[in-house]
């Protein structure tokens, strides 16, 4: 980008206008113009320009670590949408459990009132027995 626009500064063409095809097109002398700003840039490709091998295999690895940590991102991002229907399901077990828990003590109630009860009387049948009343 940097090359196309000091090639449209140097062939006076309107600054506003960048890149190589928007200073040319139509009549010789444009073309003449875009000739002459590609050779330009074919001179900068073949004596000044120094590329480099490595670009590809430093853009795959920090493209992995951005995906990697994207699902990182989308993972926790999915947790988060979640809190409220699992806080949802936490308060339901939360009363289901209370629930039960009510259910189990009105029981063990009951059975211990039920024992007590067959106490009184197993007591009341003993003494009876033991002083010879039937």
């Amino acid at each position: 980008m940097e090359i196309a626009n000091e090639i449209a500064r140097d062939s006076g063409s309107n600054p506003s206008k960048w890149g190589l095809f928007s200073l040319a097109g139509g009549k010789y002398s444009n073309v003449k113009t875009l000739i002459e700003a590609l050779k330009k840039m074919l001179f900068y490709l073949e004596s000044e320009y120094q590329p480099n091998f490595n670009v590809y295999k430093e853009y795959r690895e920090l493209h992995h670590s951005v995906e990697l940590l994207r699902n990182e991102v989308d993972a926790k991002a999915n947790e988060y949408r979640n809190l409220p229907v699992n806080i949802q399901k936490l308060n339901m077990l939360a009363q289901k459990y209370e629930a039960f828990e009510e259910k189990f003590e009105n029981e063990e109630a009951q059975k211990r009132y039920l024992v007590a009860n067959c106490q009184t009387k197993c007591n009341g049948l003993s003494k009876n027995t033991s002083y010879g009343v039937s």
